[in-house]
């Protein structure tokens, strides 16, 4: 009973339909239709058990989805949508009726690892009206009208191509932009009677709602004497417009080119005789080149070595006890040369930074008073920490106090430096 009512629930939360970007095409009109899943949660586990099925239509799988799948916001704030799958469809031209038929998902819930918790769903189909084509303008021969439906360009490779007589040459033509690519198999080419087609084929590159088309016609001319053709037509009918237009390339020109006549008895240049010869060296017995090698070879280990070297050098000043180390020599130095208050500022600050890493305190806004309690309550030692009371007051008196008086003498903040640094390398 609660398996029955979990699958229940499941189902009561989610729709599964087919949605069109178009509500009403054209026959060999472009429309792309979205497999939608409504859901309340944030992601939902999915399976596709069954693909859909499209008959008399031609289509392009643009993408599919399975497993773990997120949602997004809708605008209705009670569901949240995922696109399982999305296909490109063009009804195809003729008497055949589209049919689609639905997807099938596996749709699983929380509990599907344990109780098998599953529901089956078939996409519900949205409303997609398709239309006939609208009759031809009059005085329009339907010979011309080879059923291109959509928005064309066409281009030459070339408007000027050589030929030979009785020699093959291929004119190529590029079909580019979106539609019903699948059903324009043919272009309508006005050739002259001196030209004879040997063969054509075409490819197609480009995937999606844009495409383009190369159809190579093979010919052969009978004569040597130039060929004009007339500009290659595509009359297609355009959806956006609802009407019928015609886009045209340049007009094509074959060219004779003269082939070169071979005389019979003709005398060959040779290439001139080498008069002088000199020995071959191998490289092996070539010291420049060697020595060349290796200045290279150690110019480039140089280069990798510093670099390295001073990348260990910025990490290594990054580690804690290398930066107390090089405060505490500062401090030394200060104390040598007889700079009081270099010395009171680098034990101040090198006393504190001790302090907080042997009691793994946050250095964030502590005071130095909060310091030495917190470092009491770690149980520190105590000489360690009276050393440190003595720097920091030494330095409050002399930077913060209104007489702003120095020590008497540096030699026991010098020593109360030295137990605490010591204290530091335990």
């Amino acid at each position: 009973m609660v398996l029955f009512l979990c699958r229940w629930a499941l189902a009561s939360e989610v729709l599964f339909r087919a949605e069109f970007t178009k509500k009403e095409i054209f026959v060999g009109e472009q429309v792309f239709c979205n497999f939608a899943l409504y859901s309340k949660d944030e992601v939902i586990e999915v399976e596709v058990a069954k693909f859909p099925e499209f008959r008399g239509i031609w289509q392009e799988n643009i993408a599919l989805r399975q497993g773990p799948v997120p949602t997004v916001p809708t605008v209705d704030s009670r569901w949240r949508k995922a696109i399982i799958g999305s296909y490109l469809l063009i009804p195809m031209l003729g008497e055949i009726e589209p049919v689609i038929e639905p997807m099938k998902i596996v749709l699983r819930g929380p509990l599907a690892p344990m109780d098998g918790d599953s529901v089956v769903l078939l996409s519900e189909i949205g409303d997609l009206k398709i239309k006939a084509l609208p009759s031809l303008p009059p005085g329009e021969d339907a010979k011309r009208f080879k059923g291109a439906v959509g928005q064309f360009t066409v281009a030459l490779e070339s408007n000027v191509l050589t030929f030979q007589k009785n020699e093959p040459t291929t004119l190529r033509v590029s079909l580019s932009g979106e539609g019903n690519f699948q059903e324009i198999n043919t272009l309508n080419v006005d050739f002259p009677s001196t030209v004879e087609i040997v063969s054509r084929r075409s490819y197609t590159e480009g995937s999606g709602q844009y495409l383009t088309k190369t159809f190579e016609i093979t010919v052969t001319i009978r004569g040597e004497e130039e060929v004009s053709v007339s500009p290659i037509e595509i009359f297609y009918f355009n959806p956006r417009t609802k009407t019928y237009e015609k886009t045209a390339s340049s007009p094509i020109k074959f060219t004779p080119v003269t082939r070169i006549k071979e005389k019979e008895g003709e005398a060959v240049t040779l290439m001139p005789v080498e008069t002088r010869w000199r020995a071959y060296h191998p490289l092996k017995s070539n010291r420049p080149f060697f020595i060349l090698q290796i200045i290279f070879f150690a110019s480039f280990c140089f280069f990798v070595g510093s670099t390295e070297v001073v990348k260990w050098l910025r990490r290594r000043r990054q580690i804690p006890a290398f930066r107390m180390g090089l405060k505490y020599k500062i401090a030394k130095r200060a104390y040598r040369e007889g700079r009081v208050d270099a010395f009171l500022r680098m034990a101040d600050q090198l006393a504190y930074d001790i302090l907080i890493n042997r009691a793994h305190l946050s250095n964030v806004g502590l005071t130095r008073t909060e310091v030495l309690q917190m470092a009491r309550s770690s149980h520190l030692d105590e000489r360690v920490l009276a050393s440190a009371r003595l720097i920091f007051s030494s330095f409050e008196v002399r930077f913060y106090s209104a007489a702003k008086s120095r020590p008497e003498s540096l030699e026991p903040l010098v020593d109360a430096l030295q137990q605490i640094f010591t204290f530091r390398s335990r």
